[in-house]
């Protein structure tokens, strides 16, 4: 991705989708958005664009993954590996085996604990 494609999501498709949201909801208060730290993401005219249209554009520092997106790291990273085998040729048993070892872990975080429970539920 390049600065004039990202101008142009921003402009054509995120603005539009966050004003609309924010009249659905009735709110006149700032959006967020957290991006990653891409080149394409500085560019002064797509900063001000999102500043008036009510946006805070949130760069997260590069290779920091670790740090400030464990979930990378931890269970969506696990759910990238699944995903593309599952659909491909239904899911391996030692897939299955290491999603019920996290089902079981005592400390869990909270978006494991809510796929614990749909899961359970589902069966």
């Amino acid at each position: 991705m390049d600065r004039e494609t990202f101008k142009m999501i921003m402009r054509d498709f995120f603005i539009p989708y966050v004003q609309k949201e924010g009249e659905a909801l009735k709110s006149n208060g700032r959006a967020a958005l957290f991006v990653d730290g891409h080149l394409s993401r500085y560019d002064v005219k797509t900063f001000d664009m999102l500043d008036k249209a009510g946006i805070d554009l949130i760069i997260l520092p590069t290779h920091s993954s670790q740090i400030i997106q464990p979930l990378d790291i931890t269970l969506n990273g696990l759910i990238r590996r699944v995903f593309p085998v599952a659909f491909r040729k239904g899911v391996p048993k030692h897939v299955l085996e290491g999603i019920e070892r996290l089902r079981r872990l005592k400390t869990r975080p909270p978006i494991l604990r809510a796929y614990s429970e749909q899961t359970k539920n589902a069966t």
